[in-house]
């Protein structure tokens, strides 16, 4: 009867609960490495915050006709020119305040995650969410449309999809965690 439980334990659970799962560890270590480049990213946005508001008003009084022969440029050139500045500036910030906590809680939930906690997962969830949702109001704020709006807009949902699929890889793994 003992043997019997313990093959059913075994395939409930067939790692050593002690130890963790070479998947996780792997979602865990990639984890640490991004949340690093993030936290990085969001405090040298904010450090640099003045150096970005000057290039901003910079950009902004550049000529507005711009020569004909400036071809394929010329059409993304006005979607950069075409911004109201408060509306960025202010936007930019939110953003890296919004992605240097999202880095944090990620950070956090990775390293509970690495105890084999699940409560980390739901702090790492978060952590996505937070600067996904900035990131998608900040770009329809700052920008109206043009190459330069879409192509922000294309690396806000590319950040989203790459959130998603860890989020979803991290779901896998949660039948190895313990609540507590």
């Amino acid at each position: 009867m003992e043997n019997e439980r313990n093959s059913i334990d075994d395939e409930l659970m067939p790692h050593d609960p002690g130890k963790i799962p070479t998947f996780l560890k792997v979602l865990c270590i990639l984890t640490f490495v991004g949340a690093g480049f993030g936290i990085i990213s969001g405090l040298s946005g904010l450090v640099g915050s003045a150096a970005q508001e000057e290039g901003l008003r910079m950009m902004q009084n550049m000529p507005n006709d711009l020569p004909d022969d400036f071809g394929v440029f010329q059409g993304m050139m006005e979607g950069i020119l075409d911004f109201d500045i408060e509306e960025m500036i202010k936007w930019t910030f939110y953003m890296n305040i919004a992605n240097l906590i999202g880095a944090a809680m990620c950070l956090t939930g990775a390293l509970i995650m690495w105890k084999l906690k699940k409560s980390g997962y739901f702090i790492y969830v978060i952590g996505c969410i937070i600067p996904t949702v900035i990131g998608f109001i900040g770009m329809r704020h700052m920008f109206s449309g043009g190459f330069f709006g879409k192509f922000a807009q294309m690396g806000v949902v590319f950040t989203a999809l790459f959130s998603v699929a860890f989020i979803i890889m991290y779901g896998v793994n949660l039948k190895h965690m313990r609540s507590r």
